[in-house]
């Protein structure tokens, strides 16, 4: 599971976010049950999911949530590893 293998290097991040993004998802995981793709309900954001994200004062953007080497400001691709990511990922 590549999440896993992200998840095992955490205590190498530099990063003060990234680290603090990686024992966001630790937490999540900790909790988590696991299913078959098939029995995954469709509104849950995970891997590739694109979701549209807003604040209080009508700013509304879409983006998608990648894997760190996938990540693209210019197409909205947001990495797991960012607080974001971290946040919206399992809701």
């Amino acid at each position: 599971m590549y999440l896993k293998r992200i998840l095992n290097i955490s205590g190498y991040a530099e990063d003060f976010q990234t680290k603090k993004s990686l024992q966001r998802l630790i937490e999540k995981f900790k909790n988590a049950h696991i299913v078959d793709e098939i029995d995954m309900p469709k509104d849950v954001i995970r891997l590739n999911s694109k979701v549209m994200v807003s604040s209080e004062n009508g700013w509304e953007k879409s983006i998608q949530i990648v894997i760190p080497k996938d990540k693209d400001a210019k197409q909205d691709k947001v990495s797991i590893l960012t607080p974001m990511g971290a946040a919206l990922f399992g809701y």
